[in-house]
């Protein structure tokens, strides 16, 4: 395997740049500790009227470290524990080793006093509103590379370059990793982020071949948000082309549009009402050697396609999410929002041409009033199209309390 020696000669060269590393540094600390607990009726996703209601109760602890060595370097920690209650046993003297490192990386400012500046360890990847790139706050652990940002920030653009690896076998007879390479401009004045990235995910599924990578590819895309008086406008749009291999070797032309307008009123509790469209292209033609079906990578889910997560994994039909959103400010210090969601494929799902999923209906309040602590509570009911699972199929409910508390 040819082994990449990046890894080395870009530490090499942070620790020439960053000078006297440990000398005088100015150390903060801050953490958070966030507890759920979730009820499900349908957590096998049959839309059974007989399963049963599921509880857990989630819990995230992490604590963080900045060391800033100088106005050119610092050092950033995170250690987290991930877990549910009861899974390891509580109650017990065990020793379950669950505490980790979530993030910890060197940033250097100024490499070569240029404005080029190097971010290098394992830390959170987000692009534009977390569509495309994101860290995934929801979950119970979070996502985070290992790798290499470059970047270069002005007053009105700033650029940022990516190396990651998700992935190093150590195969020592072929190359089998999976690397990702990308670059990113942010135009702040507008609001506007372009970004491109290559995708080689150096597995060889195919025996017979040799040559033919797992995944190849490129994804092109930009983020771009708006305000204008009381409006706002978000917009996504994605375009992915390479080579896929699933059994055989498919050429990959797919694209995700996202766009949603929204409105605030003028008023004591700043009501705001909206409406936006998610599409994810699918494909209907597997016999033939191309694949248009979107593939949902490493975006932030939950927080799109509807709180129940139903949705949040690639679709080979693609998906359609039709929204409307409302949100207010009732008193001060509480939030009401309200997202409604209809879904239907890109393309048929079935034999007999037909689309319908169902609809979805998310309620969430939240609140800051208590002292040190921020409360939410949601509520969610997913309705199921006859079609997709039949005329027997129950209204699936989902809801969940959380706490959070930081330093």
């Amino acid at each position: 395997m040819k082994r990449s020696l990046i890894p080395l000669i870009l530490l090499f060269v942070i620790v020439l740049s960053a000078g006297q590393v440990y000398g005088g540094a100015d150390i903060t600390a801050s953490g958070e500790v966030r507890v759920r607990c979730e009820y499900n009726n349908n957590t096998d996703e049959s839309f059974n009227k007989d399963d049963a209601t599921v509880h857990q109760t989630l819990m995230r602890t992490r604590l963080n470290i900045n060391a800033e060595i100088n106005d050119n370097a610092s050092i950033f920690m995170q250690f987290q524990d991930s877990r549910r209650f009861g899974d390891p046993e509580s109650g017990d003297v065990g020793d379950h080793g669950d505490v980790y490192l979530h993030q910890g990386y060197i940033t250097v400012n100024q490499l070569w006093n240029n404005g080029i500046g190097v971010k290098i360890g394992r830390f959170e990847v987000k692009t534009g509103n977390e569509r495309v790139l994101g860290a995934v706050g929801w979950s119970n652990v979070g996502r985070v590379w290992d790798g290499t940002q470059f970047f270069c920030n002005s007053d009105n653009i700033d650029f940022t370059g990516y190396w990651l690896r998700p992935r190093d076998d150590f195969n020592e007879v072929e190359n089998s990793d999976f690397d990702i390479f990308g670059i990113s401009a942010n135009l702040k004045t507008i609001n506007l982020e372009l970004f491109g990235f290559y995708l080689k995910d150096a597995v060889k599924p195919i025996p017979a071949d040799s040559s033919i990578n797992r995944v190849e590819g490129m994804v092109f895309g930009l983020y771009h948000f708006r305000e204008h008086n009381q409006f706002d406008f978000t917009l996504n749009a994605v375009y992915q082309t390479g080579k896929y291999a699933l059994g055989s070797e498919y050429d990959v032309a797919a694209y995700l549009i996202t766009f949603e307008a929204g409105y605030t009123f003028d008023s004591n509790m700043n009501p705001r009402l909206a409406a936006g469209i998610d599409l994810a292209s699918g494909d209907d033609e597997f016999a033939d050697d191309k694949y248009s079906a979107y593939y949902e990578y490493a975006y932030t889910g939950h927080k799109f396609r509807g709180y129940m997560d139903y949705f949040v994994a690639s679709e080979p039909a693609g998906l359609i999410d039709i929204m409307l959103r409302g949100k207010l400010n009732p008193v001060d210090g509480w939030t009401v929002k309200g997202d409604f969601h209809l879904f239907s494929s890109a393309v048929e799902y079935n034999a007999n041409g037909d689309k319908s999923y169902g609809s979805e209906f998310d309620l969430t309040v939240s609140t800051s009033k208590i002292s040190g602590v921020k409360f939410d509570a949601g509520f969610s009911m997913f309705m199921p199209s006859e079609k997709w699972q039949g005329d027997d199929a129950e209204t699936a409910l989902w809801y969940y309390l959380m706490m959070t508390a930081g330093f």
